[in-house]
């Protein structure tokens, strides 16, 4: 498998309260924008919680 391949690459999208979480496939960790919205805001990831951090929304822009 190469790098691009592995499953710390791989997300899963799990549909939560009318948003999204976005879970890693190796880690078990959510993505998390740690309260930032910015463009170019750095990322993190976060075990499982309540929070908006870690709740995402796909719009059109």
């Amino acid at each position: 498998m190469s790098s691009s391949d592995s499953y710390n690459q791989r997300w899963i999208l799990e549909a939560y309260g009318g948003n999204y979480r976005i879970k890693n496939v190796s880690t078990g960790l959510y993505l998390d924008g740690g309260g930032n919205t910015a463009n170019g805001s750095d990322l993190k990831q976060w075990s499982s919680d309540p929070s908006t951090n870690l709740q995402w929304q796909f719009v059109n822009p």
